[in-house]
Formats: structure tokens, C-alpha cells, sequence
């Protein structure tokens, strides 16, 4: 399903700050809209299009707040134009390109901020402004951490929780196990995946990547986390389920030989335990993702992405040849108890991933798993794998 662009601006015939009177329609027929037409993935709406019922204004301020990239004319320095602009700066960090007709100046508020000039009465213009709007758009996609709110800017910490969409609806769980594969590009025989699914029904992927923080001490049996459940599920238990032999948690302690602490980013292998039995896994890559403070809890280590690179990096080296590993599962590490954000997260490790694999045409790893557990974080793990350049959906 394409992305939305949202496109706010005036309509019909209106004078821009310089008095200049021009026919918004046509330029968003002609140069906006078209622009965004030749491009793949992405399809304009402006709100005299919206046809969903309902209050007008109700549905603008939806599309405003939740379209992944939105389009604003400020050539008229329209009041209206420029409340939405700050209602979409508001809830939205990334996404939004300024464009303007060619002379006019931005107010002084936003003057710092990258505008794309247009000339509707040069053909030369017009085809280099096209191009410059589908160059923004492509980055935007590419680089959805990238912030271009000056909001999100300043206020560092700010996190909008709105509706009534996404927010607003209770998760709902995917116990049914379901791969949505895309391949690379450059190399097509070779994919980054979401897999959706209970991890204890997945049985295809032969390395499982545990998000430990850098004391790597695996989480208790029945906490909810992927530590916790790996440790469990690499144990051997009694008929009743009790634990006889701790054994992941064991070779986890011994490979670290009495050190309190890894370095961020680090990867400890261990073997899988049971789970070579039960889900035909033949290593665990413990990677030091997260870090703790005294009083404030767990939080992403800087450079998460470099987990992904390392783990699979750690799959390529001459140790782990004669397992003959293809396949890696991740879950989006640093989101559990520390509390990171899942959209910048999943974009900084599928991102990692993709770049790994085309860097290193040679590596073992065919097929990199991310894990989606519920309907909301398969929508926001899609909307940031289908923004990646170097992937591309692999038809059905």
C-alpha cells in the first residue's frame, strides 16, 4: 500500500507574499502532484481530495499528524498554511518538506529551515524543482530518524502519543507465525524479513540474537523478554517443566570467564541448548545492546546498530563455518524495559542489516529476521522496511 504525502497548501487563484498571482491547482497538479506520481511507493493527497466522511477539519488534522511525509507551500504565508505546518511540526519529527515560489522570503521563525524554490513560468525550473521534491521525499523515506521539527529539535525528550489510530488501539497479538520478505536490491537471492509469531513456533532461522545488556545477565525464566524466554527454552526440564540444567545461561557465565562487564555492542556466542532440538537453532549470539544506571534503569547503548553488524559479522568468521549458518533473528533490541523508540530503533537496525549484507556480498547470512509480535509493530516495522532504498518487497 503506498505511503501518503500529504500535501498542505491554498487553493484556486491566490497572490503569494510578493503579490503575485498564480493558480495553486495547477501547481499542484502539475508539478506536485506529478512529481510525486512518477515516484515509487508514495501517492499525493491534498484535503480537498480527503473523501472519508466526516468533519473536514477532523480528517485534515489525521492526515496532518499521521501521514509519513507531508508537502507545505508557504509561498502565500497563509495563516491557515502555517497553523498546520505548526500542528504537523508538532506531532510529527520527521517527514515534512517546505517548498515556496521562487523571491519570497521565509518569516523569520523558520527561516533556518532547507525550502525548495519553484517557478511555474520556466520549464527548466520546473523540471529541476520536480527532481529536488523527489530528492527530499526519497530522503525522508530513507532517514526516517531524521528530524526536521525544529520541536523535536529543541525538546529532545518530547514523545506525542495521539489517536485515534495507532495509539489508541489496544495491540493485538500475531500467534500465527508469518514471514513478509524483502530482498536486496543489489542482491536478490539474499532478504531482510519480518516475521511475525510466537518465537517458540519459529524453526527456521539458524543463529538467535539475544539483546543482553553489557553485565550480560539473562533475564529471570518467566520474565517477558526475549532473554528470559531464550533461557528458558535452552534448558533441559523435567516432565513437569521444572529446570534441571540452566545450560544457555550456564555457557553464557563461563564464555564471559568471571567479567563483570562487556563493551557495548559486543557479541557472546553460546550454543542453543535445547532449543537445537526443539527449533533447530545452532547458536545464541548474546549482544550487549542496552546499559544500566544505578536509579534510572536500562537504557539503548549509543550506536545500537552496531549489535546488528556485529552479530552478523560474528556469523562470517572462520569459528562458525562448519555450523553452516544462513539464516538470523532479531528482535528490535533496546525497545523492552529500555524503553526505546520503536520506529527510530527498527530503522537504525533493519537499516544496519540491509547495509551489511550489500557491503559484504560474501557473507554466509542469506536471510535476516525481525521479529513483530503484535499488529502495531508489524504497521510501524513495515512503514520503516518499505522506506529503506536497498530493499524492495519481494512479490507474493
Amino acid at each position: 500500500m503506498p505511503q501518503t504525502c500529504f500535501v498542505i497548501m491554498p487553493f484556486g487563484v491566490k497572490e503569494d507574499a510578493g503579490g503575485r498571482a498564480f493558480s495553486f491547482d495547477d501547481l499542484y497538479e502539475f508539478l506536485i502532484k506529478d512529481a510525486i506520481a512518477q515516484m515509487d511507493g508514495i501517492q499525493a493527497l491534498r484535503c480537498d481530495e480527503i473523501s472519508e466522511a466526516g468533519w473536514i477539519h477532523s480528517n485534515m488534522i489525521t492526515h496532518i499528524a499521521e501521514a509519513p511525509l507531508a508537502v507545505v507551500d508557504i509561498s502565500t504565508q497563509n495563516p491557515n498554511v502555517f497553523y498546520e505546518l505548526g500542528v504537523r511540526h508538532a506531532l510529527k519529527p520527521s517527514g515534512t518538506v517546505l517548498i515556496r515560489r521562487e523571491g519570497t522570503e521565509s518569516p523569520f521563525n523558520i527561516e533556518g529551515f532547507n525550502c525548495i524554490d519553484y517557478d511555474l513560468g520556466d520549464s527548466d525550473k520546473r523540471r529541476a524543482f520536480q527532481r529536488r521534491l523527489q530528492a527530499f521525499l526519497n530522503n525522508a523515506r530513507s532517514q526516517p530518524a531524521h528530524r526536521d521539527s525544529l520541536v523535536y529539535d529543541v525538546l529532545t525528550d518530547l514523545r506525542v502519543e495521539r489517536g485515534p489510530s495507532i495509539c489508541e488501539r489496544k495491540p493485538r497479538f500475531l500467534w500465527d507465525t508469518h514471514i513478509y520478505p524483502y530482498r536486496l536490491v543489489a542482491q536478490p537471492e539474499k532478504a531482510v524479513c519480518l516475521v511475525a509469531g510466537d518465537w517458540r513456533d519459529i524453526k527456521h532461522c539458524d543463529v538467535w540474537v539475544n539483546s543482553e545488556n553489557t553485565n550480560m545477565q539473562m533475564a529471570r525464566f518467566y520474565e517477558r523478554s526475549v532473554s528470559g524466554l531464550i533461557r528458558y527454552l535452552g534448558a533441559t526440564k523435567s516432565i513437569t517443566g521444572e529446570i534441571e540444567q540452566d545450560t544457555v545461561a550456564q555457557e553464557l557465565a563461563a564464555a564471559l570467564g568471571g567479567a563483570g562487564r562487556v563493551e557495548k555492542a559486543a557479541v557472546v556466542p553460546t550454543g542453543p541448548g535445547l532449543l537445537a532440538q526443539t527449533n533447530n537453532v545452532k547458536a545464541v549470539f548474546h549482544v550487549a545492546s542496552v546499559e544500566g544506571e544505578l536509579g534510572f534503569g536500562y537504557r539503548p547503548i549509543a550506536g545500537i546498530e552496531r549489535c546488528v553488524r556485529n552479530a552478523l559479522h560474528m556469523a562470517d568468521t572462520a569459528r562458525f563455518r562448519p555450523l553452516q549458518l544462513q539464516s538470523m533473528l532479531f528482535a528490535i533490541m533496546g525497545t523492552g524495559t529500555a524503553g526505546g523508540d520503536l520506529a527510530d530503533l527498527a530503522a537504525r537496525q533493519v537499516g544496519a542489516a540491509a547495509d551489511y549484507l550489500e557491503l559484504n556480498p560474501d557473507s554466509v547470512i542469506q536471510r535476516v529476521y525481525f521479529s513483530v509480535f503484535t499488529d502495531i509493530m508489524l504497521e510501524t516495522l513495515t512503514t520503516v522496511i518499505e522506506a529503506i532504498p536497498n530493499l524492495e518487497r519481494m512479490p507474493p
